[in-house]
């Protein structure tokens, strides 16, 4: 899918009735989502989905016509084809509608240019199959069908099911047998966002630490110049003098007759590796609350997050500390006199080969641990402990590189001056620490914004009704809008819905930044057919409307109303849900007005309320009046999985990429 339009446009106020009764008249889809006449838009090779909404006149604002599309190809091919194929519909239908030329049905440019004019395009939009076309996820869809009907036969199924290599070199016969599906013998295209998706991320992820090694710069210098605190490289060396002195006093006083000398490099490790598991045993302590979103507050996961930057700036520090232990051994035994002897060769032979040993095992262990959520449920405590002996084995698997490397960099001579080498690794050790405290920084501005965030929400249960008292409302509009919540039919629906942005600077400005960040991520990250973790919506956008005043919400999606809506409550995908509407209102008949349902520091709560949540969307809904889908019957699952099928029918394909086509199919 990779076009889209949204064309509002003034309707005319004494004729808002008569441009609704066209639209019940002759563009209202019919039993089996069937196209009318007047809008023929299966006619449209092109088209994904088409609908229409009326916005009604009420207070400040004039009464409108929504025309939403998904196509393929350009916009202005899209639109001329709409002018070919439904161009009566759209000229009684725009006559309703302020500054639409009435030589519009014998110019069809004119109309074309009035109608790209009024296109408002879209703050986010959200596609569940991007880069395919209408025609690709038919023909996909068929020939999945095709597959099935012809291997689901009982004497195909006994003659194949116990050689999988053998059932999928029929599937290619099959495939290449009719010239009808040859064509899905060829690797789908795939949009560019979707290759790069991961190196998206990486470059994103480098974006960030230059930023925050800049901000943490920027942090030193200023705390030299105005507080006259020491330079923060002065401070790694000091924090590294008093570690390496606790753990020297604390390893002899728990070992005083200990016969085993350690080298006096080595105590600034150790030191250093027991803080990080002392931070990542209380980060345990906090992640095994629970990870369901109803338990992820403000309160738990700021002193997780906390902990976690501050494991790895521990982590970052404990890799110098090993580099820092390496340098005196560089080239010792070059230097020895006992290193013509064989007997030297072959004890650090032996050594080096039981230190793999060791670390094939704990590799070992480590994959164990990984998978035993697959064969295992675990509870909380359960889960806690797994995490724990897993970081305990990487933290062995680290310290047996370690000696490896020791061993190994006695054979090596240093590649510069121990001094130089030294100021070097301090000197990454210093920009480390910049990018540790450029995280900090920003961390704490944005907790600093969600602090304002509460405040307002708390302002807000002063200005605004509560949400449930629109739950008595419910089913007045569960009848209203019956077709859209019970399905015009049974695999897609519609959802429309229009709310009003809460006044003030904060608000406006917090619901532009959460769907311009929103917006990044669907497109470079959202972009493997579910919206955070949600896989039933097909299309979505959203987009600010009145001079950013109103924000309405367009949504092709699988399933029922309700089922839909129990996804976005009960999985990690309500807080971006919070961060959006949150920032909203409705307000009904009598002038009453109702904030979204209550959240807590921006993303908690909120549409956890299941029925002040449901309530709220429905006095938000709107009716869809005018509704198309190329593809009625699909999910987003079924379209990217005849996908996946016919990406791995192109392939050379081990056992088990074997194994996960028949699973698809």
């Amino acid at each position: 899918m990779a076009n889209y339009v949204t064309i509002i446009t003034p309707i005319k106020s004494s004729l808002a009735g008569q441009c609704r009764d066209y639209l019940r008249r002759h563009a209202e889809p019919q039993a089996g989502m069937q196209c009318t006449g007047d809008f023929p838009f299966d006619r449209i090779s092109t088209l994904h989905f088409a609908s229409c909404v009326i916005l009604e006149e009420t207070g400040d604002f004039a009464p409108s016509l929504v025309f939403e599309a998904a196509f393929d190809g350009s916009k202005e091919d899209f639109i001329s084809d709409l002018l070919r194929v439904a161009g009566n519909g759209i000229h009684e239908l725009y006559q309703h509608c302020e500054g639409y030329p009435a030589s519009g049905r014998i110019s069809p440019e004119l109309a074309k240019e009035y109608l790209i004019s009024h296109d408002a395009g879209a703050h986010i939009y959200f596609s569940g199959s991007p880069g395919r076309t209408v025609g690709e996820i038919r023909g996909e869809s068929r020939v999945r069908s095709e597959i099935v009907d012809h291997f689901v036969k009982p004497q195909r199924l006994a003659a194949t099911a116990p050689r999988l290599y053998g059932l999928f070199a029929q599937l290619r016969s099959f495939m290449t047998d009719d010239a009808s599906r040859r064509w899905a013998n060829q690797p789908a295209p795939v949009p560019w966002e979707v290759k790069c998706r991961k190196l998206t991320v990486v470059a994103a992820g480098i974006a960030a630490v230059v930023l925050a090694c800049l901000i943490g710069a920027g942090c030193d210098w200023l705390a030299l110049k105005y507080f006259g605190c020491p330079p923060l490289l002065e401070s790694i060396r000091t924090a590294f003098k008093v570690v390496d002195g606790y753990s020297r006093g604390t390893l002899i006083d728990l070992f005083p007759n200990s016969p085993l000398e350690l080298p006096s490099e080595v105590f600034l490790p150790i030191g250093l590796a027991v803080i990080w598991l002392a931070v990542r045993a209380v980060e345990l302590l906090f992640t095994s609350w629970s990870k369901h979103p109803r338990d992820q507050f403000f309160a738990r996961r700021v002193p997780l997050h906390i902990l976690i930057i501050l494991r790895y700036g521990v982590l970052v520090l404990f890799a110098g500390a090993v580099l820092l232990a390496l340098l005196p051994h560089m080239g010792a035994l070059l230097d020895a006199t006992t290193l013509s002897t064989w007997v030297v060769h072959v004890v650090l032979a032996f050594v080096l080969f039981l230190l793999l040993v060791a670390l094939l095992c704990l590799q070992y262990f480590a994959t164990c641990l990984k998978i035993m959520v697959e064969v295992k449920q675990l509870n909380g405590r359960q889960e806690n402990w797994r995490r724990w002996r897993l970081d305990v084995v990487r933290f062995l698997m680290v310290f047996v590189l370690a000696c490896g490397a020791l061993i190994v960099s006695r054979y090596l001579w240093p590649i510069m001056p121990r001094h130089d080498a030294e100021r070097v690794i301090y000197w990454g050790l210093l920009i480390a620490a910049y990018a540790v405290v450029g995280v900090i920084v920003l961390y704490g501005l944005g907790v600093a914004l969600l602090l304002v965030a509460r405040r307002r929400e708390r302002k807000d249960k002063e200005q605004f009704e509560e949400p449930a008292n629109l739950v008595a409302r419910s089913a007045q509009n569960a009848k209203k809008y019956a077709r859209e919540e019970g399905g015009n039919n049974r695999f897609q629906n519609h959802l429309a819905s229009l709310t009003l942005v809460k006044p003030g600077f904060v608000h406006g400005l917090a619901l532009r930044a959460t769907l311009f960040f929103i917006n990044l991520l669907s497109r470079f990250w959202f972009n493997v057919g579910a919206l955070g973790d949600i896989p039933t919506i097909l299309s979505a956008r959203w987009l600010l409307i009145d001079s950013g005043r109103r924000l309405l919400f367009l949504d092709n999606y699988g399933g029922a109303w309700d089922s839909y809506l129990n996804e976005f409550i009960d999985m990690a995908a309500v807080k971006g849900l919070n961060a959006i509407w949150t920032n909203t209102y409705v307000e009904d008949q009598a002038g009453k007005r109702y904030s979204f349902p209550g959240t807590r520091f921006y993303f908690w709560s909120g549409a956890q309320a299941e029925q002040p949540f449901k309530a709220y969307v429905r006095e938000s809904q709107i009716e869809t009046i005018m509704w198309y889908s190329a593809y009625p019957t699909l999910s987003v699952v079924n379209i990217n999985t005849s996908t996946a099928i016919r990406q791995s029918l192109s392939q050379r394909l081990a056992p088990t990429g074997v194994d996960a086509v028949v699973q698809n199919l």
